[in-house]
Protein backbone atom coordinates (compact mmCIF):
# COMPACT_ATOMS: atom_id res chain seq x y z
CA UNK A 1 0.00 0.00 0.00
CA UNK A 2 1.12 3.41 -0.96
CA UNK A 3 1.26 6.53 1.23
CA UNK A 4 -1.24 7.96 -0.90
CA UNK A 5 -3.94 4.94 0.19
CA UNK A 6 -3.16 5.43 3.15
CA UNK A 7 -4.26 9.11 2.99
CA UNK A 8 -6.50 7.87 1.28
CA UNK A 9 -8.40 5.76 3.96
CA UNK A 10 -7.21 7.78 6.35
CA UNK A 11 -9.85 10.64 4.76
CA UNK A 12 -12.34 7.92 4.40
CA UNK A 13 -12.52 7.71 8.07
CA UNK A 14 -12.66 11.49 8.68
CA UNK A 15 -15.45 11.88 5.93
CA UNK A 16 -17.81 9.30 7.40
CA UNK A 17 -17.09 10.68 11.03
CA UNK A 18 -17.79 13.90 10.00
CA UNK A 19 -20.79 12.70 8.02
CA UNK A 20 -22.46 11.18 11.26
CA UNK A 21 -25.13 12.60 12.90
CA UNK A 22 -23.96 14.22 16.55
CA UNK A 23 -26.69 12.00 17.88
CA UNK A 24 -26.05 8.46 15.86
CA UNK A 25 -23.50 6.15 18.33
CA UNK A 26 -20.66 6.08 16.12
CA UNK A 27 -19.43 1.99 16.77
CA UNK A 28 -16.64 -0.22 16.39
CA UNK A 29 -18.14 -1.50 13.77
CA UNK A 30 -18.41 1.66 11.35
CA UNK A 31 -14.95 2.55 12.57
CA UNK A 32 -13.15 -0.74 11.52
CA UNK A 33 -15.27 -0.87 8.12
CA UNK A 34 -14.17 2.39 7.14
CA UNK A 35 -10.85 3.25 8.42
CA UNK A 36 -8.26 0.36 9.91
CA UNK A 37 -8.88 -2.10 7.27
CA UNK A 38 -6.83 -0.10 4.89
CA UNK A 39 -4.11 0.31 6.64
CA UNK A 40 -1.05 -1.84 6.42
CA UNK A 41 0.12 -3.68 9.84
CA UNK A 42 3.41 -2.19 9.86
CA UNK A 43 2.33 1.29 9.48
CA UNK A 44 4.54 2.64 12.17
CA UNK A 45 7.75 1.45 10.77
CA UNK A 46 5.91 2.09 6.61
CA UNK A 47 6.45 5.66 7.94
CA UNK A 48 8.92 6.35 10.54
CA UNK A 49 10.75 8.59 8.88
CA UNK A 50 7.79 11.17 8.96
CA UNK A 51 7.47 10.79 12.25
CA UNK A 52 10.66 10.23 13.85
CA UNK A 53 11.31 12.90 14.63
CA UNK A 54 8.02 13.77 17.00
CA UNK A 55 7.86 13.45 20.32
CA UNK A 56 5.40 10.59 21.54
CA UNK A 57 3.18 13.58 22.85
CA UNK A 58 2.84 15.17 19.84
CA UNK A 59 1.15 12.55 17.73
CA UNK A 60 -2.04 10.66 17.66
CA UNK A 61 -1.72 6.87 18.39
CA UNK A 62 -5.38 4.79 17.54
CA UNK A 63 -5.87 2.79 20.50
CA UNK A 64 -8.71 0.96 21.71
CA UNK A 65 -11.10 0.97 24.91
CA UNK A 66 -11.31 -2.31 26.78
CA UNK A 67 -8.87 -4.28 24.43
CA UNK A 68 -9.92 -7.09 26.01
CA UNK A 69 -13.22 -7.15 26.71
CA UNK A 70 -13.73 -9.18 23.08
CA UNK A 71 -13.71 -12.64 25.47
CA UNK A 72 -16.66 -11.58 27.82
CA UNK A 73 -19.09 -13.89 27.68
CA UNK A 74 -22.07 -14.95 30.20
CA UNK A 75 -20.28 -18.10 30.77
CA UNK A 76 -17.75 -16.32 33.49
CA UNK A 77 -18.96 -14.83 36.49
CA UNK A 78 -22.02 -12.13 35.39
CA UNK A 79 -25.17 -12.81 33.21
CA UNK A 80 -25.01 -12.80 29.22
CA UNK A 81 -27.35 -10.04 29.23
CA UNK A 82 -25.00 -7.76 31.29
CA UNK A 83 -22.15 -8.52 29.76
CA UNK A 84 -23.14 -7.35 26.50
CA UNK A 85 -23.14 -4.05 27.50
CA UNK A 86 -19.14 -4.98 28.40
CA UNK A 87 -17.59 -5.94 25.30
CA UNK A 88 -16.09 -3.02 23.70
CA UNK A 89 -14.08 -4.84 21.19
CA UNK A 90 -15.55 -7.80 18.81
CA UNK A 91 -12.04 -9.09 17.82
CA UNK A 92 -8.78 -10.20 19.65
CA UNK A 93 -5.54 -8.01 20.84
CA UNK A 94 -4.00 -9.64 17.82
CA UNK A 95 -6.15 -8.94 15.13
CA UNK A 96 -6.55 -5.37 16.42
CA UNK A 97 -2.82 -4.87 16.39
CA UNK A 98 -2.89 -6.15 12.60
CA UNK A 99 -5.67 -3.41 12.14
CA UNK A 100 -3.31 -0.68 13.04
CA UNK A 101 -3.50 -0.02 16.78
CA UNK A 102 -1.23 0.73 19.06
CA UNK A 103 -2.64 1.51 22.22
CA UNK A 104 -4.15 -0.90 24.35
CA UNK A 105 -6.29 -0.37 27.70
CA UNK A 106 -5.88 -3.88 29.37
CA UNK A 107 -7.96 -4.12 32.56
CA UNK A 108 -7.54 -7.54 34.88
CA UNK A 109 -8.16 -8.90 38.13
CA UNK A 110 -7.69 -11.56 40.55
CA UNK A 111 -10.78 -13.71 41.38
CA UNK A 112 -9.22 -15.53 43.80
CA UNK A 113 -6.75 -14.39 46.96
CA UNK A 114 -5.05 -17.27 46.88
CA UNK A 115 -3.55 -17.79 43.62
CA UNK A 116 -2.08 -15.60 40.98
CA UNK A 117 -4.24 -15.61 38.12
CA UNK A 118 -5.15 -12.98 36.90
CA UNK A 119 -8.41 -12.08 34.46
CA UNK A 120 -8.86 -9.61 31.74
CA UNK A 121 -11.97 -7.85 32.81
CA UNK A 122 -14.29 -5.12 32.69
CA UNK A 123 -15.80 -3.95 35.98
CA UNK A 124 -17.38 -6.81 37.44
CA UNK A 125 -17.82 -8.79 34.00
CA UNK A 126 -14.92 -11.09 33.44
CA UNK A 127 -13.24 -12.22 30.39
CA UNK A 128 -12.10 -15.64 30.07
CA UNK A 129 -9.11 -14.52 28.82
CA UNK A 130 -5.98 -14.85 31.22
CA UNK A 131 -4.06 -12.09 31.71
CA UNK A 132 -1.31 -14.08 31.04
CA UNK A 133 -2.71 -14.80 27.16
CA UNK A 134 -3.66 -11.24 26.53
CA UNK A 135 -0.12 -10.43 27.14
CA UNK A 136 1.23 -13.01 24.40
CA UNK A 137 -0.96 -12.15 21.81
CA UNK A 138 0.93 -8.55 22.20
CA UNK A 139 4.52 -10.32 22.17
CA UNK A 140 3.39 -12.28 19.07
CA UNK A 141 2.84 -9.59 17.23
CA UNK A 142 5.76 -7.95 18.59
CA UNK A 143 7.61 -11.05 17.21
CA UNK A 144 6.44 -10.86 13.44
CA UNK A 145 6.57 -6.90 13.74
CA UNK A 146 9.47 -5.90 15.45
CA UNK A 147 10.03 -2.49 14.22
CA UNK A 148 6.62 -1.43 15.73
CA UNK A 149 5.88 -0.21 18.91
CA UNK A 150 2.81 -0.37 21.18
CA UNK A 151 1.39 1.18 24.49
CA UNK A 152 -0.02 -0.49 26.67
CA UNK A 153 -2.01 0.93 29.86
CA UNK A 154 -2.65 -2.04 32.45
CA UNK A 155 -5.12 -1.66 35.43
CA UNK A 156 -5.61 -3.90 38.12
CA UNK A 157 -8.63 -3.62 39.63
CA UNK A 158 -7.86 -5.40 43.36
CA UNK A 159 -4.95 -8.00 44.07
CA UNK A 160 -2.57 -8.08 47.19
CA UNK A 161 0.73 -6.75 46.67
CA UNK A 162 1.99 -10.12 46.04
CA UNK A 163 -0.23 -11.20 43.44
CA UNK A 164 0.29 -7.17 41.75
CA UNK A 165 4.24 -7.95 41.84
CA UNK A 166 3.53 -11.58 40.47
CA UNK A 167 1.62 -9.39 37.21
CA UNK A 168 5.01 -6.54 37.03
CA UNK A 169 7.51 -10.44 36.79
CA UNK A 170 5.02 -11.83 33.95
CA UNK A 171 5.17 -8.35 31.79
CA UNK A 172 9.12 -8.53 32.53
CA UNK A 173 9.41 -12.18 31.36
CA UNK A 174 6.95 -11.85 28.36
CA UNK A 175 8.12 -8.70 27.08
CA UNK A 176 11.81 -9.72 28.23
CA UNK A 177 13.88 -7.17 25.83
CA UNK A 178 10.92 -5.36 23.72
CA UNK A 179 10.28 -3.17 27.36
CA UNK A 180 10.89 0.87 26.89
CA UNK A 181 10.53 2.70 30.37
Amino acid sequence: MNKSNIFSALDNLLESINNKNPYTEFTTDTFYENSLYDLPSNWMEMYLPYFHHKRLIDMIIPGSHHSASYRITGKTVTPEIACGISVCQKISIYKQLRMGIRMLDIRFKFYNEDNFEAFCCHGIHRSDLGLKNALMEVNSYLINNPKEFIMIKFTCDGGNDEQKAYCCDLVLEVFKNKLIN
